[in-house]
């Protein structure tokens, strides 16, 4: 059993109650849609900002990576490309390259309290686990910015915030 629900309406309900419901449903539509229109090949596309799990910058081309396990080559460079993304709270410039889409994570992997690790596990461990298993890694010069943009995020969508 599971429920998406926006808005709840306990009767009996005001005129003002439903047009407070029906604002917010029309909010959260426009949210899921949102979108940029990037070069790719002989033309441009618009790619849904919600359905990019992580994008990485490779051989002068942004590589997208889409929630659907497709991915999308974009002809631009990194700097130009992170723009467009980063004004939006739920995506995140965890390393030099990579973007990271927070509602694809699973979890943050961060093993600074062990103790007698080597510096190579060190890198390894400071890393988001998507849905998919897909393992990105994070900057150690990053990481306490990620690590509070994403803990951050992840209290304002359990206060049922709203991301535009």
């Amino acid at each position: 059993y599971e429920v998406k629900a926006t808005y709840y309406l306990i009767k009996p309900t005001t005129e003002e109650q439903v047009s407070k419901a029906l604002n917010r449903c029309n909010l959260q539509m426009m949210m899921n849609e949102a979108s940029i229109l990037v070069p790719a090949k002989n033309m441009e596309i618009r790619l849904l900002l919600h359905q990019i799990s992580y994008t990485e910058y490779l051989n002068r081309r942004v590589l997208v990576h889409l929630k659907d396990g497709h991915q999308e080559k974009i002809f631009m460079n990194q700097k130009d490309f992170a723009a467009l993304l980063l004004p939006y709270p739920w995506l995140c410039d965890c390393m030099k390259g990579i973007l990271v889409n927070f509602e694809e994570v699973d979890k943050l992997l961060d093993d600074r309290t062990r103790t007698r690790i080597s510096q190579w596990e060190k890198l390894l461990d400071d890393r988001f686990v998507l849905k998919n298993g897909t393992s990105i890694p994070i900057s150690r010069l990053k990481y306490q910015d990620v690590r509070e943009q994403y803990i951050r995020y992840s209290y304002d969508l359990a206060r049922g915030g709203q991301l535009v």
